[in-house]
């Protein structure tokens, strides 16, 4: 059985009839001991005259430390309740902090990067410890804490409140005033912060993309389909006999020996493919393309020869019929029919002249 410090007279009082006890506030050795046992005695009210009950009940409203305490004291050694409040108050005083004065809340005012809610709320458990502290003088000092141009403090100086109710509604619209501004500016910080990383990425990306293909210009033939293997569309030889090509020249389009790339009517005419189709636009001179189509002949109405003509064989009647002046006409047409059918439409033969036609006559004795 544990020990109490109280005379036997205060151990054997029994508590009234029906008897409930209210519920205490906990003092765990670290507050005020003054403002314990004050509230401690208005919940005991009714059984103010009661020593006994008012000293069996209080170590109910102690913590484990206070508690420990309670229970080391001699034997015996409490006499009342009057008593007891005197050594209770005596040896928790030291742990407490000073009592709060009128001084106290006058020095009070809005730190640098404290929040208004954080400020009143520090005020208001000030107010609370002052005993005897006025209303009005409360209401009256707490916009001195507050800095000259302060919205709030302006507000208070024109139209003042009249009670600490009236007081604190006025402080809870500027509290929500002042946290929905700063929302606003995380907020925008945030969206700041957002932008800037998506600015930070697209830049890089764009930098691991020209790293990875720096010479990529177009990707329309890249996605287009085939019906036949690729290597069967594209020629992979050159025509023609290989011991006449000119084997100081390299066409990269043929991987051959024969003529330069840029002489390569095939692959010309692959790349005018191309651009029929859609593709290589970037790579084209609209303006130089369209005077060229301007500046080009009307093809005629035979069409083009579909092979490369080596000669022309005209018939010519007997040499017997025909005069000198008749023989110099035929020969000349003959001659100008020769050199417009001799046209190059080979492509492997590059720009070279067509050779001098020779027009092949025949005699009477030819006829025989």
């Amino acid at each position: 059985m544990t020990s109490t410090p109280f005379v036997r007279a205060l151990r054997l009082e029994d508590p009234p009839h029906k008897f409930s006890p209210p519920t205490f506030a906990v003092y765990d050795g670290k507050t005020y001991p003054v403002a314990h046992i004050s509230t401690y005695t208005h919940k005991m009210v009714l059984w103010a005259g009661r020593d006994g009950l008012m000293c069996k009940m209080f170590s109910s409203s102690l913590r484990i430390t206070a508690m420990k305490w309670f229970h080391q004291l001699p034997e015996n050694s409490v006499s009342s309740w009057r008593e007891w409040a005197r050594i209770f108050v005596a040896r928790f005083i030291a742990n407490s902090r000073d009592q709060a004065t009128l001084d106290t809340l006058f020095a009070l005012h809005l730190r640098r990067g404290e929040s208004l809610r954080a400020y009143a709320a520090r005020y208001s458990d000030t107010y609370v410890d002052i005993e005897d502290c006025d209303e009005r003088t409360a209401v009256a000092t707490f916009r001195l804490g507050l800095p000259r141009d302060y919205k709030l403090r302006e507000s208070l100086t024109m139209a003042p409140p009249k009670s600490m109710v009236v007081l604190q509604d006025r402080i809870k619209q500027y509290v929500k005033f002042e946290e929905d501004k700063q929302g606003d500016r995380q907020f925008a910080s945030q969206e700041g912060t957002k932008k800037e990383n998506k600015k930070f990425e697209k830049k890089n990306g764009k930098e691991k993309d020209s790293k990875k293909d720096p010479k990529s210009t177009s990707y329309e033939a890249v996605k287009t389909i085939f019906k036949d293997p690729i290597f069967r569309i594209l020629p992979n030889k050159m025509s023609g006999d290989p011991s006449t090509r000119n084997q100081s020249k390299w066409c990269s389009y043929h991987k051959d020996k024969g003529h330069r790339i840029e002489d390569c009517r095939e692959f010309k005419r692959h790349l005018e493919e191309l651009v029929q189709q859609g593709h290589l636009k970037e790579f084209i001179n609209k303006e130089k393309t369209a005077t060229e189509k301007k500046a080009a002949p009307q093809s005629k109405e035979w069409g083009e020869p579909s092979h490369y003509v080596v000669n022309f064989i005209d018939a010519m009647v007997p040499n017997a019929q025909l005069g000198d002046e008749t023989r110099r006409t035929e020969y000349k047409r003959v001659r100008h029919r020769q050199e417009v059918m001799q046209m190059d439409f080979n492509p492997h033969l590059g720009t070279k002249r067509p050779r001098e036609a020779t027009a092949l006559t025949f005699t009477k004795e030819d006829a025989t």
